[in-house]
């Protein structure tokens, strides 16, 4: 077998086990993979931007990290910011500490975020459905007074937001704001 096919099946036999790895992952943390865009995260940076003073040292967590763009994205405006990123799945994980080896100020975590204290957190970003919000609706309430949650495509039930937005590209994506 030439070297060039014998690549082009590593390639896949690689894409294949990451896929697996993924949704087996997904399902041992009982959380489905929610992807995020740029536009999205771009959004929630935003509405972040506009409650938020970007030269307080804040702590910002998010919360199924995956490939770790929104963490990049928000560490080139929170200048201060110390930022944190908790995702179960080994091959995102992996990716996200490649892309962010470089930024001391960003930390990311093989873990369960559900056995995470958040109440040292100043702002929470994540996209869960909406019971895994509702489990972490404890953990949300640790939060000191004034702290932020963003949640993307699905609300946190019985909250009220202090803004909210929707995402037009393709397919529509909500945005809610809360302060705790």
């Amino acid at each position: 077998m030439p070297l060039a096919d014998l690549l082009i099946v590593l390639f896949y036999l690689a894409l294949f086990a990451g896929i697996i790895s993924i949704l087996y992952f997904e399902r041992k943390g009982f959380v489905i993979s929610m992807p995020v865009m740029p536009w999205v995260y771009g959004r929630v940076k935003k509405l972040l931007l506009a409650h938020t003073d970007t030269t307080k040292p804040y702590r910002i967590a998010e919360l199924g990290s995956g490939w770790g763009g929104p963490l990049l994205s928000l560490a080139r405006s929170y200048k201060q910011a110390e930022l944190t990123g908790y995702e179960i799945s080994p091959v995102p994980y992996f990716i996200s500490k490649l892309r962010t080896f470089f930024h001391r100020r960003i930390k990311i975590f093989n873990a369960n975020f559900f056995g995470v204290d958040l109440s040292g957190f100043d702002i929470i970003y994540c996209y869960l459905l909406p019971r895994d919000l509702e489990a972490l609706k404890p953990a949300f309430l640790t939060m000191k007074k004034g702290s932020l949650v963003v949640s993307c495509s699905f609300p946190v039930e019985g909250w009220q937001t202090i803004e909210a937005d929707n995402v037009k590209a393709g397919v529509n994506v909500p945005v809610f704001l809360y302060r705790i």
